[in-house]
């Protein structure tokens, strides 16, 4: 018997405890559960005697269980420990799900029993070749996401001894791509400034101001409410992350709140004169707006919030702010991205020290030179060309003897 996660224990009584365990999910993808009641007066016998247990129930799933479960299978059991056992985030899971609909198609109902090394290969080199949108062709980098997801799996099935060993050991014959980031000069980022300053949409020139000139990702920018931006000492305290997570009904998706996305993300970043001043008037603008229509809730108030004093989607910054940069004759490779990526990367070649970029970033200073450290805007390559020159500057040799 398959068992999800690693249980939990009840105090019922001073003398019983009540073991409970996951050991499937139902057609509306809920968790079935198991009980069962122990006599004990202390907590850690009780956790003892649900480790006996799991280990009891397991034991009940014999090497069966890897003759008939499928690849796909097992990537649905996978991703369902790891959403039972919280050990990833929600948006992660979704991602996890859509790497899982690249692989069912090619190879998901090879039984895992049978999968080998070049199977594994092949599946890699196909999914690359055909694996996208109408039998299109797909990245590296999305290749390696899908292998390493069967991989995972298959170290699963490895432990719970469905299988002898994981086929899929270095078996992907691709490496990640590093994708080639488009970044606005510092002329060019003004540029785009004095554009939003005057874009009618208050909610929109807000979040992409905010990206421009504070270097936030597009979900730490959605989820900023005015209790976390201080105007008057020009600092926003950046404490939360917004994702868009699909529903369990599996129709449409739904905003899920966490903390920042890495381990720095909780931060303080200065927010420079010409944004602040924007997001006084917005502010004021914003709150006469919503009081029109009730909406208005005070601090709690979303910085970009939309009409009806709602949080604005990542995915909806993404798509309007894409249409702004082409509208505006800006580079088409430009993204919502880029603003950060430019953001960093003109504090680096103003010569601020990583470690400080990275506590306005929200990343560790080796993170910031090896993302940020290789972009070069065209001024400063103008620079070290001026300086290259100097040092290699040296007087002619005559040939003369």
């Amino acid at each position: 018997m398959k068992v999800y996660g690693n249980g939990s224990v009840v105090k019922k009584s001073n003398s019983s405890y009540l073991l409970r365990v996951v050991t499937g999910y139902n057609d509306d993808g809920k968790p079935i559960r198991k009980s069962k009641s122990v006599k004990t007066t202390f907590k850690r016998e009780a956790d003892k005697a649900l480790r006996d247990w799991i280990v009891e129930l397991e034991a009940q799933t014999t090497n069966l269980e890897g003759e008939k479960m499928t690849l796909g299978d097992l990537l649905e059991f996978h991703i369902a420990l790891l959403a039972e056992t919280e050990s990833v985030r929600p948006g992660t899971i979704d991602g996890y799900r859509k790497l899982k609909a690249y692989a069912v198609p090619l190879i998901g109902k090879q039984l895992i029993k049978d999968l080998s090394y070049s199977e594994i290969e092949d599946f890699c080199r196909n999914l690359k070749k055909t694996g996208g949108e109408h039998g299109g062709s797909l990245s590296a980098n999305t290749v390696l996401k899908v292998f390493t997801l069967v991989k995972a799996a298959l170290k699963q099935a490895v432990k719970r001894r469905w299988i002898p060993y994981n086929p899929a050991v270095d078996a992907c014959p691709f490496k990640s791509e590093k994708p080639e980031i488009t970044i606005l000069s510092e002329d060019e980022t003004r540029r785009f400034i004095e554009r939003v300053l005057e874009y009618p949409r208050q909610d929109q020139a807000s979040a992409m101001l905010i990206s421009a000139c504070c270097g936030l990702r597009r979900g730490e920018v959605c989820s900023l409410t005015w209790r976390s931006v201080d105007l008057d000492k020009q600092i926003i305290k950046l404490r939360q992350a917004v994702t868009e997570v699909s529903k369990e009904q599996g129709k449409g998706k739904t905003l899920h709140f966490d903390e920042p996305k890495t381990a720095n993300g909780s931060r303080d970043i200065p927010i420079p004169n010409i944004c602040a001043d924007y997001l006084r008037k917005a502010k004021a603008e914003q709150k006469q707006m919503l009081e029109y229509f009730n909406y208005y809730k005070g601090e709690d108030t979303p910085v970009c919030a939309n009409d009806h004093g709602g949080f604005m989607r990542p995915s909806n910054l993404s798509k309007f702010s894409k249409t702004f940069l082409l509208d505006n004759d800006f580079d088409p490779k430009l993204t919502l991205h880029s603003l950060r990526h430019g953001f960093v990367t003109h504090l680096l070649d103003r010569g601020m020290p990583a470690n400080q970029v990275g506590q306005i970033s929200g990343q560790a200073p080796k993170v910031v030179l090896d993302t940020y450290g290789n972009h070069r805007s065209e001024d400063v390559i103008q620079l070290l060309a001026e300086q290259m020159n100097d040092i290699t500057n040296v007087k002619a040799v005559s040939s003369n003897t």
